[in-house]
């Protein structure tokens, strides 16, 4: 297994294997979700920018899962402790390739993407109903810090 930062070239074996995330999104959440294909011009901005990256595991030549990062920082109200932070957007691994480590690999990149960019933490969202994923990421050393709710009208 090889990992890596994303390349132009990676951009067809991520876009095949991205629906797979936003299936299993819609999955969970039908109401709030729906199959799609992830935007070509949003993956090659990741990919080309200062702020961002892809990191992926690549197998054989294929791409088999991937960590998409985004560098941020908190919002500047008077109320709210100031900080860089990496936004951990998505995290795949393709089917015959979970339970290998290949998450927790892509993980441990990520967190170390954030540190050597000076950045304080990683954060993530996770859908309430994951409760694979949230425990994966717990695992993993990560935390609640919010809840999202939502009322439907």
């Amino acid at each position: 297994m090889k990992y890596r930062k994303a390349e132009m070239g990676d951009l067809p074996g991520l876009l095949e294997i991205y629906p797979l995330l936003f299936e299993a999104s819609a999955a969970l959440q039908p109401h709030r979700f729906q199959k799609a294909q992830q935007d070509e011009a949003f993956l090659r901005g990741t990919i080309l920018g200062d702020d961002s990256d892809i990191l992926v595991a690549e197998d054989g030549g294929r791409i088999v899962g991937f960590a998409l990062l985004l560098q941020m920082e908190t919002p500047p109200y008077k109320c709210v402790v100031r900080h860089g932070y990496a936004y951990l957007m998505d995290l795949l691994v393709i089917p015959g390739y979970r339970r290998r480590g290949v998450g927790g690999e892509l993980l441990s990149r990520a967190v170390l993407w954030a540190k050597d960019k000076g950045l304080d933490f990683v954060e993530l969202n996770v859908l309430a109903q994951n409760e694979d994923a949230i425990r994966f990421y717990k695992k993993h050393g990560f935390f609640d810090t919010m809840k999202t709710m939502q009322h439907m009208v």
